[in-house]
């Protein structure tokens, strides 16, 4: 975090590559990427190389908001890298940004409130189509930003693109 004087501290992390929810200074990552603040203070990322989206809480407790991570005893070689529904049950591939900017899957999703994981635009196959939600085509979208009105502009970058959803 950097304070209003420049001054900058660690949110969460132990340095130590894995995954570990808990205390913020024990947490594991295994590269983080796009990262915001919602209305309530918690600061929700995409833990890319986990294939989930954590959330830190403003007491420091850091959870899995969506997702399941990459390795677990469960999944040796991590588990099916597309699912929607609700929290945990979601899956995904390399998510990048906030709203979900799904890197492999070619996919921008949305989580809702309660935790579902739906699809925004963007389908399975990978290509370059523009059109309405389900039917558009993307090849690694990667980056997203979404201005006051709700407009978003997403990094399509293996398409050297950069693409409005309106």
């Amino acid at each position: 975090k950097i304070s209003r004087h420049g001054k900058v501290s660690t949110v969460a992390g132990s340095g130590v590559e894995g995954f570990l929810n808990g205390e913020a200074h024990e947490a594991q990552f295994r590269k983080p990427k796009g990262v915001l603040i919602d209305r309530f203070g918690n600061i929700i990322v995409s833990d890319s190389k986990n294939n989930c989206i954590r959330k830190i809480n403003r007491y420091g407790d850091v959870t899995t908001l969506a997702g399941v991570p990459y390795y677990t005893r469960r999944y040796r070689r991590g588990p099916s890298t597309y699912l929607n529904g609700l929290n945990t049950e979601a899956r995904f591939a390399g998510p990048s940004d906030m709203v979900v900017v799904d890197y492999w899957n070619n996919r921008i999703r949305k989580i809702s409130p309660d935790g579902y994981v739906t699809d925004f635009v963007g389908q399975s196959r990978r290509g370059h189509l523009d059109g309405p939600g389900s039917k558009a085509m993307f090849k690694g979208p990667s980056g997203i930003a979404i201005n006051w009105k709700g407009t978003i502009v997403v990094a399509d970058s293996r398409n050297r693109h950069l693409r409005l959803v309106e």
